[in-house]
C-alpha cells in the first residue's frame, strides 16, 4: 500500500469529485506519525498539489479536528499566508466545496465561510506591507546628505527610527488604556505597541536595505523625527500589527467576526479575563514598587535617583558631566566621566549592597511574578556565562544617562540636540569597558552584549535592543533603561530554544507554594505532590491532589511567562489546554467509583462519597475565570490570599481595595467551593460582572474593523479591612 505522503503528492484537485474514489487506496485509518507528516507539508509550504492534496487527507482522516489545528497553527490566517503561494481562500474553497469526502460541522463550516468572506484581510496585508516597503525605499533613495568633517554623511531611516522610540519612551509614559476607542489616532497606540511597530520597520529595513549596509558615521535628521511623515509610517504600521493580532484571536482563541467586521469572543469571561489579567498586573505592579520602594528606603538602600536629586541641587555638576559636540545637523549632547557619578550616590551604602534600591525592587517583583526565590533566580543562567544577577546590573549605566538626557530637556536644553543624543553610537571596545565596570567579568560582558544584540530575522527591540553598525553598537539609551531585563532575557531565551538554562523546577516553586497554602489546613485537607495514576491505559500525574472529608481536588499548576501580545500568549493558553487534558484524564478516573476506592485505599484514605473538584492554577494573572476550559482557573497569588487571609484583592477606580470573602471569620472548605466555583466566584461576582463592553475601531483601506473589549465599572464597592 502507498505511503500517505505518496498518496498526497499525486492528488490533483482537478480530479477530485463528489466521491470518495480518489481515496480509494487510502489506508482506513491514520497513524499519528502520518497526521503529523501530513500537518508538516501543509505548514511548510512549497508544491501546490502535495500541499493541497495533504489537506485533503489531513481533514479527510481528521475532520474538525484537522481544521482546528492547522487554524491554531495559523494555516487559514491571511496574516501568514499571503506571502507565499498557498492562498487561504483557496484552501478554504478546496474544503468547503467537497462535503462528501470531508464532513464537518456546522460550526467548522462557518469559520470556513467567514475566511472566505473576508479574503479583503490577505489584500489588505499585502498592500500595507508594499506599502510600508514603499516608503522605506523611498526615504533611502531620498536620504538626505550632508558635508561634515570633510566627508559626505548620509541620514539613515534606521538611526532615526531609533533615536524617535528611544525619545518617546523618555519623554511619554503611556500604557494601554481601556478608553483606546479610536485607533486611527496615534495617541491611542501604548509604547510597547509603538516599539513593536519601530521594531517591525527595522526588520524590514533589514529585509530591504541591510543593516550592514549602515555606515556608523550615519545621522539621524531631527527634522524627521518629529515629523508627522514619520509618525504616519509608524502608525500605519501599528494598525497593520493590531489587525494581525485581531485576526490571529480569531484563527487561535476561538474569537470571530460579525458581519460588519467587528470581532469578538462568543465565550465573554476569555476576552474579560485577558483584560483584567493585563490591568490587575499594571496596577498591581505600581502599587508594589510602591509598597517594595518605601519598604527599602527604610533599609538604607542606596537608590539611583539620588542621581537625579544631585543633578537638580547640583547645577555645577551637571554642568560638568555634559559636553555639547557638533554644529548644526550634528549638534548633540554628550556625556563625560558617568564613572564618577557612583562616587556621589549611595555612599557608604554603595558597597554594602551590590545592587540598588530599584534594582531590588525589580528582583522582589520578578522573584514574586516569575513564583522563584530570589536567589535561586539570581543565578539563573540565560547564556552561557550570563545570569539573572547580569541582567540586572546590565541598564544600571543606561538608567543613569536616562536621567540625565531628562534633566538636559527639563532645564532649556535643545530638544533636537537631544533627539540626536537618542541611539547614541559607541565603538565595540568602549561599549564592552563600560558594561565590565558593571559586571567585573569580561566574558559575561560579551556574552550579555552578543545575546542583547539583534542577530537579523523578526526583531523585537525590548528583547535585543542594540544594534551593530560597523564596529560600533547603536543603544537605545531609555529603552535599555526601563526594560525589564530580567522577564525578556527569560522571554527571548525560550524563543531562542534555551529552555534547559532557566526553566528547571519554576513549575515545582509553583506546585510548592501552591501545596504549603492548603498545608496550613492540617484538619480539613490531606495534600499529595506528584500522585501517579493508571486508568484505562492512560498513565498521569496528579500536581496537587487535596483531599477533604467531602471533596477530591485536581489541581494542576501551570507557570508561563505574563505575555505582552496575542502571539506570546499562545504559550498560556498552550498550557491552559494541557493542563485540561490532564484534568479531563483525572476527573474521568475518579468518577469511577471502584478505581477511586481502590485508588484512595493505597494512600490510606477511607472511601466516601465525594465531589469531585478541578482547578488550573496559572503564575501569570492572565485567564484567571475563564469558564471555557470546563476547569477553574485561577491566579495562585489571589489563592493564597484567599486561603491565608479570606480577602482578594479588587481593582476599582484604578485603585485596589480588600474584599473578604469567607462566609464567616474562620475559614471552611464550603468557602473553597465557592471560591472554586465558576457561577459564585469573586472574580466573576465582584470584577467579571462589573466589566462594561467597548469596541475600538479602525480604518483598513476601505473597510472599518473592530473588537469588542471590556472596561471595568464598579462604583459600588467599597473598601473593607
Amino acid at each position: 500500500m502507498e505511503t500517505i505522503q505518496n498518496i498526497a503528492s499525486k492528488l490533483s484537485i482537478e480530479d477530485i469529485t463528489e466521491n470518495e474514489r480518489i481515496l480509494v487506496k487510502c489506508p482506513s485509518k491514520i497513524s499519528k506519525s502520518d497526521q503529523k507528516s501530513l500537518k508538516k507539508i501543509i505548514l511548510k509550504g512549497g508544491n501546490e498539489q502535495t500541499v493541497y492534496g495533504s489537506l485533503i487527507l489531513y481533514v479527510y482522516y481528521l475532520s474538525d479536528e484537522g481544521v482546528h489545528e492547522l487554524r491554531k497553527e495559523g494555516f487559514f490566517g491571511y496574516w501568514k499566508n499571503d506571502r507565499d503561494k498557498i492562498q487561504v481562500k483557496k484552501a478554504t474553497s478546496i474544503l468547503l466545496n467537497h462535503e462528501k469526502i470531508i464532513q464537518l460541522s456546522e460550526e467548522t463550516k462557518n469559520y470556513l465561510q467567514k475566511k472566505q468572506n473576508n479574503a479583503w484581510l490577505g489584500q489588505y496585508f499585502c498592500m500595507t506591507q508594499l506599502e510600508i516597503d514603499q516608503m522605506i525605499k523611498s526615504h533611502h533613495d531620498d536620504r538626505k546628505q550632508e558635508f561634515y568633517n570633510s566627508q559626505i554623511i548620509e541620514t539613515s531611516l534606521l538611526r532615526e527610527l531609533i533615536s524617535y522610540i528611544d525619545f518617546l519612551f523618555m519623554i511619554r509614559d503611556k500604557n494601554a488604556t481601556e478608553d483606546d476607542i479610536d485607533l486611527d489616532d496615534f495617541a491611542s497606540y501604548p509604547n510597547e505597541e509603538v516599539a513593536s511597530a519601530v521594531s517591525f520597520l527595522i526588520y524590514r529595513y533589514n529585509n530591504l536595505i541591510g543593516i550592514k549596509n549602515v555606515n556608523s558615521n550615519s545621522f539621524m535628521d531631527a527634522d524627521y523625527v518629529l515629523s508627522d511623515e514619520l509618525e504616519s509610517l509608524i502608525l500605519i504600521t501599528c494598525k497593520f500589527l493590531r489587525l494581525r493580532e485581531w485576526e490571529f484571536y480569531w484563527d487561535r482563541y476561538g474569537y470571530d467576526i460579525l458581519e460588519d467586521g467587528c470581532f469578538y469572543s462568543p465565550n465573554p469571561t476569555l476576552e474579560k479575563s485577558i483584560k483584567l489579567g493585563y490591568i490587575n498586573t499594571q496596577v498591581q505592579e505600581v502599587l508594589f514598587f510602591n509598597n517594595i520602594s518605601a519598604q527599602l528606603v527604610n533599609e538604607n538602600y542606596p537608590s539611583l535617583f539620588e542621581y537625579k536629586k544631585m543633578l537638580e541641587t547640583h547645577e555645577d555638576m551637571a554642568s560638568y558631566l555634559t559636553i555639547k559636540t557638533g554644529t548644526g545637523f550634528f549638534e548633540r549632547y554628550a556625556l563625560k566621566n558617568i564613572l564618577e557619578v557612583f562616587q556621589h550616590i549611595g555612599g557608604s551604602n554603595a558597597e554594602k549592597y551590590y545592587l540598588y534600591l530599584e534594582e531590588i525592587a525589580v528582583l522582589r517583583y520578578m522573584e514574586k511574578e516569575l513564583v522563584t526565590p530570589a536567589q535561586k533566580l539570581l543565578e539563573r543562567k540565560f547564556e552561557e556565562y550570563a545570569t539573572m544577577k547580569d541582567a540586572i546590573l546590565f541598564p544600571r549605566l543606561f538608567f543613569l544617562n536616562r536621567m540625565h538626557y531628562q534633566y538636559i530637556l527639563n532645564h532649556g536644553g535643545d530638544t533636537k540636540a537631544v533627539i540626536r543624543s537618542m541611539g547614541q553610537m559607541i565603538h565595540y571596545s568602549d561599549m564592552e569597558a563600560l558594561i565590565n565596570t558593571q559586571i567585573h567579568d569580561m566574558k559575561k560582558t560579551r556574552n550579555l552584549l552578543n545575546f542583547y544584540t539583534y542577530q537579523g530575522g523578526i526583531y523585537d527591540i525590548q528583547y535585543t535592543p542594540l544594534l551593530k553598525i560597523g564596529d560600533h553598537y547603536c543603544c537605545p539609551t531609555n529603552i535599555c533603561a526601563v526594560s525589564n531585563f530580567i522577564r525578556n532575557s527569560i522571554a527571548y531565551s525560550y524563543q531562542m530554544g534555551k529552555k534547559s538554562l532557566f526553566l528547571e523546577n519554576t513549575g515545582e516553586d509553583l506546585e510548592k507554594l501552591c501545596a504549603d497554602a492548603f498545608k496550613q489546613y492540617p484538619k480539613l485537607f490531606r495534600v499529595e505532590q506528584g500522585k501517579k495514576y493508571q486508568y484505562k491505559g492512560h498513565k498521569g500525574e496528579i500536581d496537587l491532589f487535596v483531599i477533604s472529608d467531602d471533596i477530591l481536588l485536581f489541581i494542576e499548576c501551570k507557570n508561563p511567562f505574563l505575555p505582552t501580545n496575542a502571539f506570546s500568549m499562545r504559550t498560556s493558553f498552550d498550557y491552559i489546554e494541557k493542563a485540561t487534558k490532564q484534568l479531563n484524564h483525572e476527573m474521568q478516573a475518579f468518577s469511577d467509583e471502584k478505581f477511586q476506592k481502590i485508588y484512595l485505599e493505597s494512600i490510606h484514605i477511607p472511601y466516601k462519597k465525594r465531589i469531585l473538584c478541578s482547578c488550573i492554577i496559572m503564575g501569570n494573572r492572565l485567564f484567571s475565570g475563564y469558564t471555557g476550559a470546563g476547569h477553574s482557573i485561577r491566579y495562585i497569588h489571589d489563592l493564597l490570599a484567599f486561603l491565608k487571609f479570606g480577602k482578594i484583592n479588587l481593582l476599582c477606580q484604578n485603585r485596589v481595595i480588600v474584599k473578604s470573602i469567607w462566609k464567616n471569620e474562620q475559614f471552611t472548605v464550603q468557602d473553597l467551593k465557592v471560591y472554586l466555583s465558576d457561577d459564585d466566584s469573586p472574580s466573576k461576582k465582584f470584577q467579571m460582572g462589573a466589566m462594561m463592553p467597548y469596541t475600538q475601531k479602525m480604518s483598513c483601506g476601505t473597510h472599518i474593523v473592530g473588537f469588542k473589549t471590556y472596561k471595568i465599572v464598579i462604583p459600588e464597592l467599597k473598601e473593607e479591612v
